[in-house]
């Protein structure tokens, strides 16, 4: 991936962890570091460029991500985790939130991005 496409993907990944922290009662992000590697390039980028990607990421969360999210979880605090894949260059955001973990990964094309969401619910073998 060039460097472009790199900060053009982290860039994105950020303003999807802000636009969907934003639909729960409270948000903690538990990878503070990761958060603000993110941070620095949506820092770096347009402020055009950062609306636009923001109304991308609502856009997204509105239609493939909030409808799978379990009822009730959205007035509720969650943690979010941010992890980084070197090899893509993508980050997957899980969010914890009692017995149920949303797993998100974004892939940022300018016309079309795109979005994975999974929900996992634990089990006792998870919790041991």
């Amino acid at each position: 991936m060039n460097k472009n496409k790199e900060s053009k993907q982290k860039t994105f990944d950020y303003c999807m962890y802000m636009m969907l922290s934003s639909y729960f009662a409270r948000a903690t992000c538990t990878t503070r570091i990761h958060e603000s590697q993110l941070y620095l390039y949506y820092q770096e980028e347009k402020a055009e460029e950062q609306i636009r990607m923001e109304q991308q990421c609502i856009r997204l969360a509105e239609s493939e991500i909030l409808p799978k999210i379990p009822a009730g979880m959205l007035r509720k605090s969650v943690r979010i985790h941010l992890i980084g894949c070197q090899s893509s260059n993508r980050t997957t955001m899980q969010i914890w939130c009692g017995r149920y973990v949303i797993c998100i990964k974004t892939k940022y094309h300018k016309s079309n991005p795109g979005v994975s969401v999974e929900v996992w619910k634990k089990t006792e073998f998870f919790d041991n």
